[in-house]
């Protein structure tokens, strides 16, 4: 018999994610339990996303290219950090539209995607991509 979870299990909801219990059976056949989050609204109808990091590179004439990164408060770690731009999809909103729309609103680049690439942001807490 394989692994496979056996109930998912919701024990806190915010806005934008939800806190969640996992009880799997493991590849040893010994019941688990995994604590992990869920974005809200990941999965529904018309979410082709759940949001979108994005790597983007200046490139200047006469320059080597130079990484974007950004500054941001962030309440969790209580301080602020060096980041790559990041956000949330909005509802029928490509992750690819999304980049473009949070890179804009986060330092006032316009960019275009050269490339997307599929990636979960960590699949050990987390459902979204």
């Amino acid at each position: 018999m394989t692994s496979h979870v056996t109930k998912d299990e919701v024990v806190a909801k915010g806005r934008w994610v939800s806190a969640r219990m996992i009880h799997y059976v493991g590849p040893d056949q010994i019941e688990r339990t995994w604590e992990g989050f869920a974005r809200t609204g990941h999965g529904e109808p018309g979410r082709e996303a759940d949001g979108a990091f994005i790597v983007a590179i200046i490139k200047r004439t006469g320059q080597k290219p130079a990484l974007i990164l950004e500054r941001q408060f962030r309440p969790p770690v209580g301080t602020p950090v060096i980041q790559l731009s990041a956000g949330l999809a909005d509802m029928h909103e490509s992750a690819s539209a999304a980049a473009v729309r949070e890179l804009y609103e986060e330092t006032g680049y316009r960019g275009v995607v050269v490339r997307e690439i599929d990636q979960h942001s960590d699949p050990d807490t987390e459902n979204s991509f």
